[in-house]
This record gives C-alpha cells, structure tokens and sequence, in this order.
C-alpha cells in the first residue's frame, strides 16, 4: 500500500534535482512513490532522475508535454496511488521524517491536509546555507490537530504554500480541486490552496520545520516580471464561484496579500509595461467594489501590505508618483555615502531583500539584529546577527533599516528606545 504520493515537477533544474530527490528516497516512511514529471528539460535533470530510477522501483518517471507547473502537478495527482499526495518542488528538499510526520498525524485524526512549518534558506558567499524558520500559526495554540479550521486562517493561520504539506487523495477527489494548467511555473496553486483551506473539515499542523525552501534561484518563475499577470490569471477565476460571506471576505484578503506582494516581486522595470497597467485597473476595480458590497475589510492586513494596497489603489499617476515618492525617500535615506553605517534589523525575507538590494548598489551592511535568540552570533553572510541590546554600542550615525512585515511598527519603537538611535535614522523597508 503507498501511503504518501510524491509530485515532483521538474525543468531544467540540473543544479538542485539531485539533492531534492534523495531527500525524498532517504525519507523514514517507506510506503512511498516519487513521481517526477519532467516538462522537457535539456540541462540533464531528465538524466539525473532516470540514473536515480535505476536505483530506486519507487521512482516513476512521467514526461510532460506542457511546460506548466500545474499541468505537470495535475498529471502527478491524477497518476498518484498513495492515500495521501505531497508536492516537492524539485530546487527544495526535506527532513528525512517529514512525510512520517505528518502522515502519523493525518491518520490519527483523519485530516485532510496535514502541514508543517518551514525553513527559507539561500545560499551565503561562502557556500553555506542560511536559514529562516517560518511559522504556519502565530502562536503555539492552533498547532495540533484541528477540527473547523476554516475562522482561523489569515487571523492565527498563515496557509500560503502547497508543498509543506501532505493532502488526502480522496479530499482532493471529492472536491475537485486541481491547479491553474497556465504557462510556467509561478502562482498556480492560489486556487488549489485556497479550495482546500475553504473544503477541509479537520487538518493538522505540525510545529516543526520540515521543508527547505530555495528562495534564491535567479531563474525561478516568480522572478521573471509576470507576476501580477499570474495573480491576475488566479483571482479572476475564482472570484466567479459562489462563497459564503466568511469565504467571501477570506477570499478578498488572501487576493490583497497576493497583489501586493506581486507588484512588489514583480520590479520596477517591468511594471510599467502595457500589460501590467491593465492588471493594475482590474484590481482597482475589483478591491473598489469587493468594499462596497463589503466584502473586504483593508483594516486586518499586516500594516506593512496596508501602505502598499492603499498606494496601490490610487489612480495610475498617483501610483507612479507613490511609487517615485518611496524611491526617492529611500534613496535620500540612504544617501551618497558608501561608507556609511547601515544595520538592518530583521533577519526574515524582507531583511534578505534589503540586503540584496544594498549589496547590488554597492552599499555594506555592517550589522543585522533580530529578537529571535537563537540567531544571535550566527552570520547573515559575513555579517554578524546581534542581540538587538547591542544597539546601545553602535556609533549615533548608523542608519537603520527595519525590514519585517508584521512587526514593523514594533520593530521602529523598539530602535527608538535606544538614546543614541536617531529619529531621521530609522528607515521602514518596504519591498517595490
């Protein structure tokens, strides 16, 4: 009998795929298949899977005619014997007892979806990994198993990723849930995701990080400027089937965090394009009337996604102008001098994105803080993370930039408490 079913979608990932797919042939639970389904690859991926079969009878090799990550996730679903189906995007990998973990759980309470929390990791200048943990619930209570999950998401639960996480095959059945079979590989599974948050009556949650989450893949999907097309592509669709009232206002908070984060991956240098202007309108027209009828209540978004929704819903001028207006403000902030002292504080993806940006333009970062412990003197690339105590020692000119989405408001009060910490040098970052 298989227990768990293994997607595993690849192109072109020859640098990653060997890793991903041994973390999946070494996993404890050994009532597994691994299908890999490969779209046309033509950097060898094809050929590390095969030699990798040759070992292995789990491994079920599938060829895609659709170079579509749903499409291909669709065909592994549709293939799949297992009880339950998992999603391993092919540049990730996992913990060795992941799928016994979580499978442990499903059958114990009978769960149609069990999901773990997660670590983000890149790639240092030295070749060693640097790891986020991220959580799936804002406090330990929701952890566990979980009847009538449906009131707590977005509030408690933060359900934003299909692949940390194993779902029952016969639920998926049932409630006809598939992905979006568009070109490419990027926000195909807004709508898998959010027809099993709304359909699933009982699921777990498991408070341990599981899943290893590649976000620094210069190739990937996400980055190639199409995003808010994408999400487009997603929300148009569902926003035609029928919802309760509860569903309905999730619904249009979960399309608020994804527009917004989509322009922000999205750059500068393509959102101006023609395209993007008509995706840009068909929100604006869409939050406008969700408010009216109200069905959106801008109020419980994270402060950080608020400033930008609002800015984002202004005409397209004032768009423009709001969006020079940050960039202007950023850049007077952080001035002409390269020698300058700059400290981020935040050690999450917002604090990797301003990092990034700072290195590309050629500015040093000399200091990261954070109030997770456990990070303390550990390295952030060469940089060493501090206690935020240690604020205190730092020269009265050091600028700070403070890069969190949820606690930012927080975050800029606590700097603020320190006597040699400058009002007019504290920054809040805010990706776009």
């Amino acid at each position: 009998m298989v227990k768990v079913s293994i997607i595993m979608p690849s192109l072109n990932v020859a640098s990653y795929i060997k890793e991903a797919i041994q973390s999946v042939r070494i996993q404890t639970l050994k009532e597994i298949e691994i299908i890999c389904i490969d779209a046309g690859s033509t950097d060898g991926t094809l050929e590390n899977i095969q030699r990798q079969a040759t070992d292995d009878d789990r491994i079920v090799i599938i060829n895609s005619p659709i170079k579509s990550y749903g499409y291909q996730v669709n065909m592994g679903i549709k293939s799949a014997h297992g009880e339950y189906i998992a999603i391993l995007e092919t540049d990730d990998y996992i913990n060795d007892t992941m799928y016994e973990k979580l499978y442990n759980i499903a059958q114990k309470h009978d769960c149609d979806y069990v999901k773990s929390d997660y670590y983000s990791y890149w790639t240092q200048k030295d070749g060693t990994r640097n790891f986020i943990s991220k959580r799936v619930c804002i406090n330990d209570e929701r952890y566990g198993y979980l009847p009538n999950p449906l009131k707590y998401h977005e509030k408690e639960i933060f359900d934003w990723y299909i692949w940390n996480g194993i779902y029952k095959k016969q639920f998926i059945i049932d409630n006809n849930i598939s992905l979006s079979e568009t070109k490419g590989a990027a926000y195909q599974d807004i709508g898998f995701l959010f027809k099993t948050i709304i359909g699933a009556k009982r699921i777990g949650l498991l408070n341990e990080p599981l899943y290893n989450y590649c976000i620094d893949r210069e190739d990937s999907s996400s980055n190639s400027g199409n995003a808010l097309k994408f999400v487009w592509q997603e929300y148009s669709q569902l926003i035609k089937y029928q919802y309760n009232k509860y569903q309905k206002k999730l619904l249009y908070l979960r399309m608020c965090k994804s527009y917004v984060r989509a322009v922000m991956s999205t750059g500068l240098e393509h959102l101006r394009s023609e395209e993007n202007v008509q995706w840009f309108d068909w929100f604006r027209f869409v939050f406008e009337e969700a408010e009216k009828n109200g069905d959106f209540d801008e109020e419980v978004l994270p402060e950080v996604i608020k400033r930008d929704y609002f800015g984002l819903l202004q005409t397209e001028d004032e768009f423009w102008n709001y969006v020079d207006k940050r960039k202007r403000e950023f850049i007077k902030f952080i001035g002409q001098n390269m020698d300058c002292t700059i400290a981020i504080f935040g050690c999450g993806s917002y604090g990797y994105l301003a990092y990034r940006i700072l290195n590309k333009n050629g500015y040093n970062v000399t200091a990261f803080f954070d109030n997770n412990k456990k990070l303390h003197g550990t390295k952030f690339d060469d940089v060493t993370i501090k206690n935020p105590d240690d604020i205190s020692t730092m020269i009265p000119e050091t600028k700070y930039i403070v890069a969190s989405e949820n606690y930012s408001d927080d975050i800029k009060k606590q700097i603020l408490n320190y006597s040699n910490v400058k009002a007019s040098n504290v920054f809040t970052f805010i990706p776009l």
